[in-house]
């Protein structure tokens, strides 16, 4: 077995664990602290947003606030899970529908070839929020530039500085497409994966509709759980 975390940050979570040759994705998130350095999306014009004086870096894409931070104004970028082979993936199992974030990018990819499952309270809650976030932005008066995320400065932000690959926000169609891929399950309804791992979900207790998985491979299972409190930390358990 073999165990890889794809997640960027603690919040991201995106673990994929390799089980008898069976590629299992366990939650796939995009970090959306990401999402910090742009300037505010309204659906009203509002004049102070409006009138930031520019910054001397990019005067067309740069906005320096009253407390001189610098805020970008372009489309919005995510940073989807890194440096994750989308063709080995044969399952992603989804825990609750705030760790769904970066799965248009995933399961939209031409090499996708796998299945995801989750509960059916978490795929209609999960999309909800996704189209809600496209909602908005199209009802925002001024559309925002698209431009080579690479030319922001450093300074602007941390993930500027490390130059993390960004992907743009996906649109109501990569939702649509994503969500119609996705295989809703009940609680203990059990899984097999080609015949060699099964999977079951059991109810985790703080979200509507988030669940645990138990993932059983001959005779050995080990449960993928999150803490009911900190919905960041990821658990583990094996047992025989």
């Amino acid at each position: 077995m073999k165990i890889t975390n794809h997640g960027n940050l603690d919040h991201s979570c995106c673990t994929v664990i390799k089980l008898n040759n069976v590629h299992i994705m366990l939650d796939c998130a995009a970090n959306v602290g990401s999402l910090t350095p742009y300037l505010p999306f309204s659906a009203l014009q509002i004049p102070r947003l409006d009138d930031l004086p520019p910054h001397h870096d990019l005067p067309d894409i740069l906005k320096r606030t009253h407390g001189n931070t610098v805020l970008v104004n372009t489309s919005l970028h995510l940073v989807p899970p890194k440096n994750v082979d989308v063709s080995i993936i044969d399952a992603i199992l989804i825990s609750n529908s705030s760790q769904l974030t970066a799965l248009p990018y995933i399961v939209t990819h031409p090499e996708f070839r796998g299945r995801v499952y989750a509960t059916e309270p978490c795929v209609a809650l999960g999309k909800l929020a996704l189209i809600a976030i496209c909602k908005y932005m199209e009802q925002c008066p001024t559309k925002r530039p698209k431009v080579d995320m690479s030319t922001i400065p450093s300074h602007v932000h941390p993930i500027f500085k490390t130059k993390t690959r960004l992907e743009e926000i996906y649109t109501a169609e990569n939702i649509d497409a994503c969500f119609s891929k996705i295989t809703p399950v009940r609680y203990n309804e059990e899984l097999e994966l080609f015949g060699l791992v099964e999977c079951v979900s059991i109810p985790a207790g703080h979200t509507i509709g988030s669940a645990n998985w138990i993932i059983r491979l001959e005779t050995t299972k080990f449960r993928m759980c999150l803490h009911p409190v900190n919905l960041r930390t990821l658990h583990f358990k094996w047992t025989s």
